[in-house]
């Protein structure tokens, strides 16, 4: 299969994980959830696609990507929290489903091919989401308790300060 390949290890794992970035990004991106093209298991099915061509080259790769296997998984996460939050939004009026809009395109910028997020914006991205939380802390109804659900499923699946500080050290 080596002897096959046309695209070294390297490149197709950093274009790999470039597509799921940018899936990410566009699912942020989407102010209405479309059930048709990216519905939870079409997601899952994706990327989980994505991880089976992923770690073949891992082993060919001439880079070390420890990191690729976890970044894969938080990907996926992600991506079903932002689904989540796009369709609880649509049910929601007020503070709470602005500043969810505004949420969303926060996390886009987080995964952003263009440029590298630094620490800093990382961090905001974290308050943003502990003030969504903190500001629904005592649910009026279900719709508003299962928001705080997937804001604590985003929080965890981005990991934002946590995994910042285990690359740092």
């Amino acid at each position: 299969m080596t002897f096959l390949q046309t695209v070294a290890a390297d490149h197709a794992i950093q274009r790999l994980l470039e597509m799921s970035r940018r899936d990410v990004r566009r699912r942020a991106l989407r102010q209405k959830p479309d059930a048709r093209d990216h519905s939870q298991s079409s997601w899952t099915s994706l990327m989980i696609d994505r991880t089976a061509l992923l770690l073949p080259r891992l082993q060919g790769a001439k880079n070390s990507y420890a990191d690729v296997p976890d970044d894969t998984l938080h990907h996926l996460r992600i991506g079903h929290a932002i689904m989540q939050i796009a369709q609880a939004r649509t049910g929601l009026q007020g503070e709470t489903a602005a500043e969810i809009k505004k949420l969303l395109p926060e996390i886009a910028r987080y995964f952003d091919g263009r440029h590298r997020c630094d620490r800093r914006q990382a961090f905001d991205l974290e308050d943003q989401i502990d003030k969504l939380m903190a500001e629904n802390a005592e649910p009026a109804d279900e719709m508003q308790a299962l928001l705080i659900d997937h804001l604590i499923d985003l929080r965890f699946a981005l990991g934002v300060g946590s995994r910042m500080e285990a690359r740092r050290s």
